[in-house]
């Protein structure tokens, strides 16, 4: 009797594991039924269509080539520049003064100031006593203003110091109307008599720097202006461009700075061979540097790929010049293969309709398909040609549909 007891206690314990086995199994069914349910009906994903301008660049470390000559002179304390590195000069231009010592550099500085005073004074005893041209006065300043403002935003230091000098007189023209001429006069001849004093003292004290040649000055000598130049285009290849880069010659270090000589420069950079294969000789392309404000345009001269090599040298003609570039020579930049302007799609948005390239829009709850045309590939997404109206193409706003399944066109789709 109790054997029997025992053995149905074990067919009942038997019987309700199978049961709660096939509960969890029947649990675990319908929850991976639901994933693939919900994988199958519906969850679609969408981004907005954003308007964007992306750049084809390729960033690489290159090194001016010009035609360069030295100026033979000397720099130090004593040495007191006239032009500024940019600046375009003219053969026999002065570029510096040098003075004997500290007091003749002092005592020009002295003069300079005195002539300025003098000019002065000369343009306010013109206009003593007139104030019928006060108006027209007014507009001169106005307009040299301007002159002013364009001249500083270009950077030309020469000419703003002119222009700065011209305004003071305007400005003096303007106030001296009135004023009591026998003042100004004695003030006049007092600083004439300091003025005689000093030339004396000056003139015999001081050497003159000029311009050996014409073109653009820059006061950086790093040596390579003797070994990087124009007359070995022809010849350079990658091998030979990397030999001059690694020696160069020693700079001279009294050198006061050089002239960069013509209207052109020439920028080389070593590439491997499959991005050089994007690059046309005879195209156009800019390069951006970090401390210019503008992309440089520049013209593929040439294009030397290595016989047994995966290199390339690039050579690239540009002719902007202005006080930055003149005085670099290695530098990092990104060479900009083209510019495209578009609708932002992600890659996984593309689909097919036969053989026709486009994506799926979601207007409302119904599904477009909208025709594309790619301008530029990036790794994740393209930037495609934007439509003139949301019927012909995809426009800014457009909800393109990334993730769904069974899609058509004007098919009406669950969210």
């Amino acid at each position: 009797m109790g054997k029997k007891s025992g053995k149905h206690l074990m067919k009942k314990r038997r019987a309700a594991g199978s049961r709660m086995v096939l509960i969890f199994a029947a649990i675990a069914l319908l929850y991976f039924a639901g994933q693939i349910y919900g994988a199958l009906s519906g969850n679609i994903e969408t981004v907005s269509a954003t308007h964007v301008t992306m750049d084809d660049a390729l960033s690489v470390t290159g090194c001016f080539i010009r035609d360069e000559q030295i100026v033979p002179g000397t720099t130090g304390d004593t040495v007191e520049h006239v032009v500024h590195s940019g600046e375009r000069v003219h053969v026999g231009s002065r570029l510096a003064v040098e003075y004997a010592d500290q007091t003749a550099l002092d005592n020009n500085r002295k003069l300079d100031a005195l002539n300025a005073q003098i000019a002065l004074l000369q343009t306010a005893l013109q206009s003593t006593g007139d104030l019928a041209d006060a108006g027209k006065l007014d507009q001169l300043i106005s307009m040299r203003m301007r002159t002013l403002a364009a001249q500083t935003g270009q950077g030309s230091m020469t000419d703003l110091s002119d222009s700065s000098a011209a305004l003071r007189q305007l400005v003096l023209r303007r106030m001296a109307g009135g004023q009591d001429q026998k003042t100004l006069q004695g003030d006049l001849d007092t600083l004439k008599q300091q003025q005689a004093s000093l030339q004396g003292t000056v003139g015999t004290h001081t050497k003159v720097i000029s311009a050996p040649s014409a073109g653009y000055f820059s006061g950086a000598v790093d040596g390579y202006e003797t070994v990087l130049t124009p007359d070995l285009l022809d010849k350079l290849d990658v091998d030979s461009f990397g030999a001059k880069l690694a020696a160069p010659a020693a700079a001279d270090a009294k050198a006061l700075g050089k002239i960069v000589r013509g209207f052109y420069w020439h920028f080389g950079a070593v590439v491997d061979k499959n991005e050089a294969q994007e690059f046309t000789v005879g195209h156009s392309y800019a390069l951006r540097f970090a401390q210019v404000s503008e992309d440089v345009p520049v013209t593929l001269e040439a294009m030397r790929p290595q016989e047994n090599g995966n290199k390339a040298l690039l050579l690239f003609k540009g002719a902007v010049f202005d006080s930055e570039l003149v005085s670099m020579r290695q530098q990092v930049v990104d060479i900009i293969r083209g510019t495209y302007t578009g609708i932002k799609v992600p890659k996984s948005a593309i689909r097919t309709q036969g053989n026709t390239l486009g994506v799926y829009t979601l207007s409302g709850s119904v599904s477009r398909f909208k025709k594309i045309v790619p301008l530029y590939e990036g790794d994740t997404y393209y930037v495609i040609e934007q439509g003139n109206t949301a019927d012909t193409g995809v426009v800014v706003q457009d909800n393109i549909i990334v993730k769904a399944r069974g899609l058509e066109d004007k098919k009406v789709v669950k969210k």
